[in-house]
Formats: structure tokens, C-alpha cells, sequence
């Protein structure tokens, strides 16, 4: 049986074995990618005491992906806490889904691999390309549909290797700001929902995408009508999130803040629950 990372803020404090009796191996899989919000750039200071030090200990969490000059958060397996985003004072949607999720039997899983200021379009890169044909951007330092696959692979194996029996169940995906006026968005977040489904084997799984700033970028603007139209596919729906006001904080004005965060993975969490 392998071990388990036990933290806090963020920062690995001890080791400990995991020694819960697993009457039922199966565990479902949820799993996060995107970009910035996805990696988790809201505040932990902005939750009252209360939320910043419970412990959701009933979920599962594997995060690869870049972070800042910390380094790269790897081969992390841990019951969810907090400090698991871009720096160790951040935190991402994980929380709100392990929160909802703490009200259900059994155990869950998430799966996070993320990176910042990414984009999905070919021709539009960002800092990294979630571009599923990789060989076409070769110029591309982080091929971030790569290291997802490698990230959701990885993450698998622990928890095999602790026993379980994984099964992937959905997928919260937040991104977009790199790509606000993309006219293609529509027609390329299909084509790596369709390569993920299909790459891990899961045809049928739920695909819920979220919103990006209406006051930043316009309701109208090409990424959120594309998630509307995107969420009429089977199996997928979208996140309403993009009402919700950005951090006024001036290094942070891409992001929401660390309570509205909590509020959308507690909806993404509720979707999963309900969905899947």
C-alpha cells in the first residue's frame, strides 16, 4: 500500500498511511483542467477561519501542472485541503467540489492538471497549447493536452496502487480568457472534449465547462456563447459564473475571489453530483 501526502497550506508536513477500510474499491473520478482558474488563483485569506481549516478528508486530490517559482506540483496525493492552487495561499475549484462531495457516501477523487494563461486555439498560444494535435505546434514550450493526459494517467495509477478501482465520471473545465474572442472556441473545446473522451475511454463522460467574465469580456462575448451552445451536447453544461465579480486586488484581476470561488466549485460539484 503506498503512502499518502498529508498537507496543510499547501506544504507538506508529514507522511502518513492511508489505512481507511475500502469495502468498495470503486471510486469515482472527477477531473480539472483549464487554465488560471482551474489552477486555483483565488485567496485564501478571503474565507472566514471556519472554511480555511476544514478538512475534507472524504476526497481524494492529484494535481500536476505549473506553479509559479515553487515548482511543479507533482505526483501530490492528498485528501483535499486547502492551499492546493497557483502559490500556497491559493486555492482553486477543488475545494467547493470537495465540500459539496463531503455530504455523499463513499469516497471521491479529483484529478487536477492545469497551467496558466493557456489557450485551446492552434494559432493563439498563450503561455502554454491545449492544442490536441501537438506535432502542429511545435514552437510551443508546454503542451498542456500532453501533460493532462500524462497528469490523468499518473493520478490513476496511485490509486490503483492504493487499492482503488477509478473510474472517471466527469470534467470541470475553466478557461478562456486567452481565448475571449476566439470565433473558433465553439468547434475547439469540442475537439478536446471529443480527444479526452475518447483517449481515456470514457465516451459518455460529463464535460462541464464554465464561463468567463462578463464584465471583463462581455456576456456575449465568443467564449461564453460558445459554453451555451456547448452545453446542448450531450452529456456537458456549463458553469454560470461569469455574473460573478473579478478580485479588485490589482496582481489578481483575472480571478475571482476566494469566495466566489468556493461558490463555483460547489457548483461544479453539485452538477458532478447530480449528472454522474
Amino acid at each position: 500500500m503506498k503512502k499518502w501526502i498529508a498537507t496543510a497550506m499547501g506544504v507538506i508536513l508529514s507522511m502518513s498511511m492511508f489505512t481507511a477500510c475500502k469495502d468498495d474499491t470503486t471510486l469515482d473520478v472527477y477531473l480539472i483542467g483549464g487554465q488560471s482558474n482551474a489552477v486555483g488563483n483565488a485567496y485564501l485569506i478571503d474565507l472566514d477561519e471556519k472554511e480555511r481549516n476544514v478538512t475534507y478528508t472524504d476526497t481524494l486530490y492529484y494535481a500536476e501542472g505549473t506553479v509559479d517559482e515553487y515548482g511543479v506540483l507533482t505526483s501530490v496525493t492528498t485528501e483535499d485541503e486547502k492551499g492546493l492552487g497557483w502559490r500556497h495561499e491559493h486555492f482553486g475549484a477543488e475545494v467547493g467540489m470537495a465540500k459539496a462531495f463531503a455530504g455523499e457516501k463513499g469516497k471521491r477523487a479529483i484529478i487536477k492538471c492545469a497551467y496558466n494563461g493557456s489557450s485551446i486555439n492552434k494559432n493563439n498560444t498563450g503561455m502554454g497549447s491545449w492544442w490536441t494535435e501537438t506535432a502542429e505546434i511545435p514552437n510551443v514550450s508546454i503542451k498542456c493536452y500532453d501533460g493532462f493526459i500524462q497528469a490523468v494517467i499518473n493520478g490513476l495509477k496511485a490509486l490503483k496502487e492504493d487499492g482503488y478501482t477509478p473510474k472517471i465520471k466527469g470534467m470541470v473545465w475553466l478557461q478562456g480568457e486567452s481565448n475571449a474572442g476566439n470565433s473558433t472556441y465553439l468547434s475547439d473545446l469540442r475537439n478536446l472534449r471529443d480527444k479526452i473522451r475518447n483517449v481515456l475511454g470514457v465516451p459518455d463522460m460529463y464535460f462541464l465547462a464554465g464561463e468567463i467574465s462578463n464584465a471583463k469580456y462581455g456576456e456575449a462575448c465568443a467564449v461564453n456563447q460558445a459554453v451555451h451552445t456547448f452545453a446542448e451536447d450531450e452529456y456537458c453544461d456549463y458553469v454560470a459564473c461569469g455574473t460573478l465579480p473579478l478580485d479588485t486586488r490589482s496582481n489578481n484581476s483575472y480571478h475571482w475571489t476566494g469566495g466566489d470561488m468556493l461558490q463555483i466549485g460547489l457548483l461544479c460539484g453539485e452538477k458532478l453530483l447530480q449528472n454522474t
